[in-house]
């Protein structure tokens, strides 16, 4: 399957001969794109969620908006090394063939997934950045954009003495030659991924700049320089709150010549949204999927035009306190002007907020729990108090104490504990199945009461002596499959289904006439309960790069 995929690939890079009336004209520009998300790392690195679809973000992007010809555009979703070396070796022969026929050549090679101070791990695989970097200038583009966002992505900008700070391209132009290394941390620093994006930070803040926010002059273009300016400064806004801390991009930039370096058009794209000059403040753009679309300050005297596709969207503009709403459909051709009319005063929902705690799924590592857990066997009502660890936020350890008022006068005191697996961590409803076991030490039943309906008087009933050695210790395993959902950063519901060993043991009970001995067999049962959290974090939702 590895050499057909291979195979497949070379295919769709290697230049094929066109006729003469279908070549682009000689001196046009022609701009190349590869562009490769990788979710896995090496065997110590947590698999990441969001950076194949990252690259399929950026791909899209770039083939609406920056003038990428969907067969100039090659994606990549989790390659080996050597698929990845290559699609850039693949890259450079359409590019030497661009340049036989006198066109102006820019690559953009983008990356998205994991990486150390070496280089981009591709699983256990390593690309080393001096390699890559030979690879990329081996490309031979008038011009070349690399964009790495990766955990110290920014090492690669060491090697030609590249630095962190928040602006470059001091003059640059369209007749410009080079390159550039944008990446998105420095080369000792995480980069982060967010629940409430569903992608990283700097990743998402490049997209919205790319859509138009970043476009300062209004002149309707994005140039380098306005991205990655908002990129960084829209990067380090969301994540200084974050418990990895605040994340800082880097580059490396060798440009000359006279002009600028557009990267995206807005007028390219089949709808737009225009935020007016009078409106100062934060927006949010979600689409009817119920996904972040853009997010960014806008100041004073400003306008910004942001390139959408045709559909429904919710705008959210928070002004100091206040937050307002407007829903609004675009349709394809569509320029519509959000205006102060449209816009109805709103609740405020923490996943809209920017770098809020409140969007951190995470729960602490401890809590306490107390459910209520009627038995589906008809024996009564019982209750539950436990204790809760999450050592990583995949599992979760239940030591506990319970007391169930069952089997008419019986009083059980039962210790135990249950190890839990929660399938979707991370997720405000989390899924899990439990394993346990339980200790019990059953007491033995005092008197039963019936009332004598001649004499009108009420009756106790001792249990026979007999009865006393039905109450020995127990142990037995105990199952569960529940759900829990994070209610806010202390406290959280969960409901589950629990049950026992087959064999648990023999029980009595007073009929109204006689004491008689059952066996209970399996024992079912419904718990229905909260967790007060506190004490620290477990696991981690924004993983490393």
């Amino acid at each position: 399957m590895r050499p057909l995929l291979r195979a497949c690939l070379l295919i769709a890079l290697v230049p094929t001969p066109v006729c003469l009336a279908d070549a682009p004209p000689a001196g046009s520009l022609r701009r190349l794109a590869l562009v490769v998300g990788s979710n896995r790392g090496a065997a110590d690195r947590v698999p990441l969620r969001y950076a194949v679809s990252d690259a399929d973000r950026f791909a899209d992007l770039v083939t609406r908006m920056g003038g990428v010809e969907a067969a100039d555009r090659v994606v990549l979703r989790d390659p080996g090394r050597k698929v990845l070396m290559e699609a850039l070796a693949a890259t450079a022969a359409r590019a030497g063939a661009a340049r036989a026929a006198a066109q102006r050549v820019e690559a953009i090679v983008y990356f998205s997934g994991h990486a150390d101070e070496q280089g981009l791990m591709l699983g256990r695989e390593l690309v080393r950045y001096a390699e890559l970097r030979e690879a990329i200038h081996a490309i031979g583009a008038d011009v070349g954009i690399t964009i790495l966002d990766a955990c110290a992505s920014g090492a690669i900008t060491r090697l030609k003495g590249g630095q962190a700070r928040p602006a470059f391209l001091d003059d640059v132009s369209s007749e410009v030659k080079g390159y550039a290394f944008l990446t998105s941390s420095s080369e000792n620093e995480a980069a982060q991924e967010s629940e409430r994006l569903r992608g990283s930070f700097f990743t998402y803040a490049l997209l919205t700049g790319l859509r138009g926010a970043a476009d300062v002059t209004g002149d309707g273009k994005v140039t380098l320089n306005e991205a990655y300016q908002f990129a960084f400064n829209e990067t380090l806004v969301q994540t200084t709150p974050t418990q990895a801390g605040a994340q800082h991009p880097a580059y490396d930039i060798k440009m000359a010549g006279t002009g600028d370096v557009v990267m995206t058009d807005v007028r390219e794209n089949s709808a737009s949204l225009i935020l007016a000059e009078d409106y100062e403040g934060r927006f949010v753009v979600v689409s009817g999927k119920r996904h972040l679309v853009a997010e960014l300050f806008k100041p004073s005297g400003r306008r910004v035009e942001l390139g959408l596709e045709p559909g429904e969207y919710e705008v959210y503009f928070a002004e100091g306190p206040k937050l307002s709403k407007s829903t609004l459909a675009l349709v394809d051709g569509q320029r519509q002007e959000l205006t102060r009319k449209s816009l109805e005063p709103a609740e405020r929902l923490p996943t809209r907020l920017r770098g809020s705690e409140r969007a951190d799924l995470r729960l602490p590592r401890f809590g306490v729990r107390y459910t209520l857990r009627p038995g589906w066997n008809g024996d009564g009502l019982g209750s539950r108090l436990e204790l809760v660890w999450r050592p990583t936020q995949r599992f979760t350890f239940r030591p506990r104490y319970s007391t169930d008022w069952k089997h008419s006068a019986n009083i059980d005191d039962v210790l135990g504990a249950n190890l839990d697996f929660h399938l979707r961590p991370g997720r405000t409803w989390r899924p899990y199945a439990s394993v346990g076991f339980d200790w019990q030490n059953r007491s033995r039943p005092g008197a039963a009461r019936s009332f004598d309906l001649e004499t009108h008087t009420q009756l106790e009933h001792e249990p026979p002596p007999s009865f006393t050695g039905l109450y020995d210790d127990k142990t037995f395993w105990t199952w569960a499959a529940g759900v829990e959902r994070r209610l806010s950063p202390h406290w959280s519901f969960v409901a589950e289904i629990a049950g026992t060993s087959p064999d648990r043991e023999e029980v009595m009970s007073f009929n109204g006439r006689n004491w008689q001995t059952s066996s209970s067999g399996a024992y079912w049962e419904l718990g229905v309960g909260v967790t007060f959290n506190f004490g620290g974090v477990g696991g981690t939702s924004k993983e490393k790069r």
